[in-house]
């Protein structure tokens, strides 16, 4: 978050200093912060992504990783922007703009490739990876629930646990409750995968 809100203000304070900046191009002050605001947010986008480089490899991957992902990839494209016009360009901060939304339009709009559809098949494929792997069979009955926490109860806990939190996720997210008995149409998703 710290990194998000860093980036925001650099943003910001880009939007209030552009007048600042191109009334007084030919001071040596303004030179200097319109070349420097870009590369002081490169260290701390560099530890955000490490973070979540970790967190994706620790717990794999969710629709807040994938969105904070693509704006930590956004975010090194809007320095790359400001590096390579450091704002001689009246319009760079413009296509700052233009390019956040397009970016997050495409991303959660796009039928079948939005993040939230790429997620859930995602998931979806690594429940049924864990299940076919698991040692002991898989009951028909607890794709709806039904038997599920026996089963789970019946696996070592190395396997029960990321299959239990991927479905866990996949509930809560989805649709559908974590216990007990759920709608039969918010677990589409794992019963065609493993059916």
């Amino acid at each position: 978050w710290m990194t998000t809100a860093m980036m925001v203000e650099l943003l910001f304070t880009a939007f209030l200093l552009y007048p600042r900046i191109f009334g007084e191009a030919n001071s040596r002050f303004w030179l200097f912060v319109r070349k420097a605001i870009p590369w002081l947010a490169i260290p701390p986008l560099a530890l955000m992504t490490i973070g979540l480089v970790r967190r994706v490899n620790d717990y794999g991957w969710t629709v807040d990783r994938i969105y904070a992902t693509a704006f930590n990839a956004w975010c090194y494209l809007a320095c790359l922007m400001l590096i390579i016009a450091s704002f001689r360009e009246k319009k760079v901060l413009t296509r700052l703009i233009a390019s956040f939304c397009l970016f997050f339009l495409l991303l959660s709009v796009i039928p079948g490739m939005n993040v939230a559809q790429f997620t859930q098949r995602l998931l979806t494929r690594q429940i049924s990876d864990r299940i076919s792997q698991a040692d002991v069979a898989f009951p028909d009955t607890a794709i709806y629930g039904k038997d599920l926490p026996e089963w789970l109860d019946r696996l070592p806990v190395e396997q029960a646990e990321p299959i239990y939190s991927k479905m866990h996720y996949m509930w809560n997210t989805f649709g559908g409750t974590a216990h007990g008995r759920t709608e039969p149409h918010a677990h589409g998703c794992i019963a065609e995968a493993l059916s």
